[in-house]
């Protein structure tokens, strides 16, 4: 177990702390070859308009990659998607310079009275537990923690795609809230301790229109791909086109057409010891019954799904 938790770390580590990332921020997104750019452009979508104004000692400190969240060895479930959604007042680990020992993490803007250093256990933890520790509104909606003003709001914001990858597990478990006795929020870390969600390209934008296929392409290979080969998820949602295009195109290349086929046709592809199905982005305008498992795919194929993971229904 202590090797397997120091190549999570390693794995990790190679994410957050990127210095082909941190060298592109501290150098106001400088160009430094194609991949330079490629990087470039994504971080300065984070920043929009402002971008030729930013600088280290005019921002509140860049949000870090998001490698995955929740237990990645252990999770059923897998969600792939194309790139993490950027609110810029998340709490959530920021860049403030440096590198090696000296790099610094914090989820405050440098000056602020509440600031405080992260290590980098820290900031492998807020990943790791995400799902433990993520707060939840009232009719149990997982959330993101705000900072407004150097100071945390009482009032979490709800994310939608957390909210609908728990409807879905819950869907395929075909476990109900009102079955259970436990408290709203124990039932949903219960929900989340059978969820891994990661993405294509684990740096934030405000939209994924800036992702390119060589950004998809670079991102999958130099970052992700690892990551996942490295979950025990039997089973694996795509979420949304770009991400289903990227990995058929970087796994399957010889035989696309036929993955990607599949795929729209709701059926399972088969890949090593994972089975994998697809979903449209959970952005899209549609009622939540829409994305569920038992709603949109055949019963033979929730049946298949189902049929790998040794694990009892949530009663």
């Amino acid at each position: 177990m202590e090797d397997c938790n120091k190549k999570l770390d390693s794995l990790m580590d190679s994410v957050i702390l990127n210095d082909e990332i941190y060298e592109l921020w501290n150098t106001r997104f400088s160009v430094k070859g194609k991949h330079h750019h490629i990087l470039a452009d994504l971080i300065g979508c984070q920043y929009g308009k402002e971008l030729d104004k930013i600088s280290m000692g005019e921002t509140n400190g860049y949000q870090i990659a998001e490698p995955w969240n929740g237990d990645l060895l252990n999770a059923d479930i897998l969600f792939l998607s194309s790139n993490p959604g950027f609110t810029p007042e998340e709490k959530f680990p920021r860049y403030h310079g440096g590198k090696g020992e000296n790099i610094k993490f914090s989820f405050y803007e440098k000056n602020s009275s509440q600031n405080k250093w992260l290590s980098i256990r820290e900031v492998r933890d807020f990943f790791k537990n995400r799902f433990n520790e993520t707060p939840y509104t009232n009719s149990g909606i997982p959330s993101i923690n705000i900072i407004k003003d150097g100071e945390e709001q009482k009032k979490p914001r709800g994310v939608k795609f957390w909210k609908i990858i728990a409807k879905i597990t819950e869907d395929f478990f075909r476990c109900k809230l009102e079955d259970k006795i436990q408290d709203i929020k124990s039932y949903k870390i219960e929900i989340f301790k059978h969820i891994v969600s990661m993405e294509i390209v684990p740096f934030k934008s405000k939209s994924d229109n800036i992702l390119s296929n060589a950004v998809l392409n670079y991102c999958w290979k130099k970052y992700s791909r690892e990551i996942f080969r490295e979950s025990n998820a039997p089973v694996v949602f795509l979420i949304g086109k770009k991400a289903q295009e990227t990995f058929c195109h970087c796994e399957l290349n010889y035989k696309y057409d036929e993955a990607i086929s599949l795929l729209k046709e709701g059926k399972i592809l088969h890949y090593e010891n994972k089975k994998i199905v697809a979903l449209p982005h959970l952005s899209l305008r549609k009622p939540e019954s829409f994305f569920l498992p038992s709603k949109f795919f055949e019963n033979e194929v929730v049946s298949e799904l189902k049929s790998v993971i040794n694990k009892p229904e949530l009663i």
